[in-house]
């Protein structure tokens, strides 16, 4: 689905790749000076419209990696113009400029085709410069 051979899979995935079915979890993290936050994030191509997600989410206390509550904040369709903004941040997280600032960030993207998980990526900054989009910006 996501238009991976077997020699491509170590490619950068991208969010105009995305094919029926298939999706991206993305937890972002951001710490700097006055402020540190965490957002929980879904794109979802569901019926030929990708959709954009943001969950307010909360994590067992005895099992971290357990989800005991799941609340959807927003849900918003996204143009092909949408998904190419997504895929320059993509962009930036990938392949940061060099900048001088106390916020870091961090992205985790989990891609998902319909059979299952196949492949995670894990992208840091700290240049102060690069913030990834929550789903009110696409309104």
């Amino acid at each position: 689905m996501w238009l991976m051979s077997a020699t491509a899979f170590a490619e950068d995935l991208w969010f105009r790749q995305m094919e029926e079915g298939d999706r991206v979890e993305i937890t972002y993290t951001s710490t700097g000076c006055f402020h540190h936050f965490t957002k929980y994030l879904e794109l979802r191509k569901q019926d030929g419209v990708t959709f954009f997600t943001e969950y307010d989410i909360k994590w067992s206390e005895e099992d971290p990696t357990e989800i005991i509550e799941q609340k959807v904040l927003e849900r918003v369709p996204l143009s092909r113009k949408d998904i190419r903004r997504l895929d320059r941040v993509l962009l930036h997280f990938r392949y940061p400029k060099k900048g001088t600032s106390t916020t870091m960030g961090s992205l985790t993207l989990e891609y998902y085709e319909p059979s299952g998980l196949i492949k995670t990526e894990k992208l840091h900054h700290s240049n102060g410069l690069t913030e990834f989009p929550d789903v009110k910006s696409f309104r």
